[in-house]
């Protein structure tokens, strides 16, 4: 949250020292110092954390998958014998190892960007009324729209990504069974039966992924387009404002890094 008004700092003495190109000093110099020796420091202090942040989260996220494993196990091993006579092994076993990884991925993800979001956006917001009110509001009316309609883009995402899933777990488990009761398939001479079967369901895996794939890149086309708008906006705004004398070139910059870090 500080990086941007430290690096504004910067570019603010630096904007000085162009001016007075013909009188450097070694105050210039001083001046350069301060907000450069406080930026390594957020620097390195913004490394350091996001390596503790991510150790913590990854075996914090390690241990609830244990967990959740055993209970999982537990809980399908203690099902009747019907359960286990309309579900095929292979699909039991793919939801059991696939599921939870994908529960624990998406659980740390949400610890990492969800709290992060959630603190950049409160104090971010607070930075860019700070440093220019009249920029702030322009901006507010170009990026919520951008922004709930990515939102529901992406709850679509999610479905055409969960059907790929579910055709890959019922490709899993034919391949499963197939292989589990091969004397039976070789017995009823069926491998072509269950070739076919097999042939199917990753036919429409694959119709269902590509499906994905498509609206992924339409997605972040479509993200790419948005922020670029907004950087442009800010820009030419900005630029107006530092035109007029009413923004300093430091805090434009500041405003373009903290706005930066509102569209993430």
């Amino acid at each position: 949250l500080w990086t941007p008004v430290v690096t504004g700092d910067l570019i603010n003495v630096i904007a000085r020292s162009v001016k007075l190109v013909d009188a450097m000093d070694e105050s210039i110099l001083e001046a350069l110092k301060s907000p450069a020796r406080k930026l390594f420091l957020l620097f390195f202090s913004n490394g350091l954390l996001t390596f503790a942040h991510t150790t913590l989260v990854t075996v914090l996220g390690e241990r609830i998958g244990l967990r959740l494993h055993a209970q999982a196990m537990d809980t399908l091993l203690a099902q009747d014998l019907a359960f286990f006579d309309r579900t095929q092994s292979g699909e039991l076993v793919a939801r059991l190892a696939a599921d939870i990884g994908e529960f624990q991925s998406t659980f740390k993800k949400l610890v990492t960007q969800g709290l992060k979001s959630a603190t950049l956006s409160l104090g971010v917001a607070y930075q860019l009324f700070r440093l220019s009110p009249p920029l702030t509001l322009t901006l507010l009316a170009t990026m919520p729209p951008a922004y709930f309609g990515l939102m529901f883009y992406g709850k679509f995402l999610r479905i055409l990504r969960r059907q790929s899933k579910d055709w890959e777990a019922v490709s899993a488990g034919i391949a499963g069974e197939a292989v589990g009761n091969i004397r039976t398939v070789r017995s009823l001479s069926a491998e072509q039966a269950e070739l076919a079967l097999y042939r199917e369901a990753r036919n429409e895996c694959s119709k269902a992924s590509s499906l994905f794939g498509m609206h992924m890149g339409v997605f972040r086309g479509l993200t790419n387009t948005a922020i670029g708008g907004m950087v442009l906006v800010v820009l030419y705004n900005g630029g107006r404002l530092v035109a007029k004398g009413e923004m300093s070139p430091g805090d434009l910059m500041a405003f373009m890094i903290a706005t930066q870090a509102a569209q993430r």
